[in-house]
C-alpha cells in the first residue's frame, strides 16, 4: 500500500516536472518585451526608425516596435501629446519647443545628417530667390534654419526678399507645377520627385550651405526611458545599426535594398526612392548618429534668433542621459 501512494506521488511530481520543463524560455522572453507604437512621416530621414521596426539591421529582444505614418509633423506632435505614439521621428526644433511646454519627452538620438534639398526652376541665384515664395514643412522645421543660411550670401532679407510658406509634403510638386509657389526646400525624396516630373533639373543639397544640417530626431516619451531603460538602448542601438546598413546598402546597391523596406510603410515608389538615397550620397548621412550637444546648442542659437523658440534653451534639457 505504501509503495502504491509513493508511486502515486512520484508520478503526480513527475507531471509538474514536465510541466515547468516544457514552457518554452523564447516565449516568456517575448512577453516582456516592451511594446511601443512609433509615429513617423512620409521623407526618406525616417528610414532608420522603419528599418529598426521590421529589425532589418539587428534583431530585437526588449522592445517591439510598430509603425503609424502622420502626413504631417502638427498630426504628429498631437500623437505625441495624447499619447497615442510612444516614440518618433520629428524636427528637432519642434521637439524642443514641445519639451520646453511640458511635454515629457527626451531626445535619443539624430535619424540623419544633412538632407533636404532645394529645388528652384530658375536656379540657385539672386535672381532665382529674389521675390519667390518658398515652401517649406513649417515654422519650426529644420528647413527654415537652412533658407535663411541660403539667402544671407546674397544679402536678400529672409520674409522680405524671400518668403516662405508652410506646404504639405503631398501637394509640393503640384504647388510648384501650377506655380502657386517659385520653389520649396524639403526632405527627400520630394525633390527627385520635381526632378522625375519635370519641375525642375537639378536638386540642391542644402547641408552645402548649412553644415551642420540636422532636421529629424528620434524622441522618446521620458517615463518610458526611466522606467525600461534596457528597452530604450536596445532601440537606439537598433538605430545605430539601421543606418550603418544603410550607407553599406547605399554604396553597395546604390540604396535599392533599404528602398524595398519602405515600400509598405512610406508608400514610396522604390526606384524613386533608391533615387533619392543613392543619387548624391553625400546629400544626407545615416551614419554618426549619436546626439553632440555642441552641434545641437548650435542649431538652437540660430532657432533662437530667429524666434523659432521663445526662449534659450540648453541642450543637455533635452537630450536624453541613458548611460552605459
Amino acid at each position: 500500500m505504501g509503495k502504491q501512494v509513493i508511486g502515486k506521488i512520484a508520478a503526480s511530481m513527475g507531471l509538474v516536472l514536465t510541466m515547468i520543463f516544457i514552457v518554452p524560455p523564447a516565449r516568456a522572453q517575448e512577453d516582456t518585451a516592451l511594446s511601443v507604437r512609433a509615429g513617423l512621416l512620409p521623407v526618406v530621414e525616417e528610414l532608420p526608425l522603419v528599418l529598426a521596426a521590421k529589425e532589418a539591421a539587428m534583431p530585437l529582444h526588449q522592445i517591439k516596435i510598430s509603425l503609424e505614418l502622420f502626413r504631417s509633423a502638427t498630426a504628429l506632435e498631437a500623437a505625441l501629446k495624447t499619447g497615442m505614439v510612444d516614440v518618433a521621428g520629428i524636427p528637432l526644433i519642434q521637439a524642443t519647443r514641445m519639451i520646453v511646454r511640458g511635454v515629457p519627452l527626451k531626445i535619443v538620438l539624430l535619424l540623419h545628417r544633412g538632407g533636404s534639398g532645394v529645388v528652384l526652376p530658375a536656379g540657385l541665384s539672386e535672381k532665382g530667390l529674389r521675390n519667390a515664395l518658398i515652401g517649406i514643412p513649417g515654422n519650426d522645421a529644420g528647413q527654415l534654419l537652412a533658407l535663411a543660411a541660403i539667402v544671407e550670401p546674397y544679402g536678400l532679407k529672409l520674409g522680405i526678399d524671400v518668403r516662405y510658406i508652410g506646404i504639405p509634403l503631398h501637394r509640393a510638386n503640384n504647388l510648384l507645377a501650377t506655380k502657386r509657389i517659385s520653389g520649396f526646400l524639403l526632405p527627400e525624396p520630394y525633390g527627385q520627385m520635381a526632378v522625375r516630373e519635370g519641375l525642375s533639373t537639378e536638386v540642391f543639397a542644402a547641408k552645402n550651405f548649412l553644415p551642420d544640417m540636422i532636421d529629424l530626431v528620434a524622441v522618446v516619451r521620458q517615463d518610458l526611458i526611466e522606467k525600461n531603460p534596457r528597452a530604450i538602448k536596445e532601440l537606439v542601438e537598433s538605430l545605430h545599426a539601421s543606418g550603418r546598413f544603410i550607407e553599406v546598402d547605399r554604396k553597395k546597391t546604390g540604396g535599392s535594398q533599404a528602398a524595398l523596406h519602405q515600400k509598405d510603410v512610406l508608400g514610396f515608389d522604390v526606384d524613386l526612392f533608391a533615387q533619392a538615397l543613392g543619387t548624391d550620397q553625400s546629400m544626407i548621412r545615416f551614419d554618426q548618429l549619436a546626439v553632440e550637444e555642441k552641434e545641437v546648442s548650435a542649431l538652437l542659437k540660430r532657432a533662437l534668433a530667429m524666434e523659432m523658440l521663445e526662449k534659450s534653451v540648453k541642450a543637455e534639457t533635452i537630450v536624453a542621459k541613458l548611460g552605459d
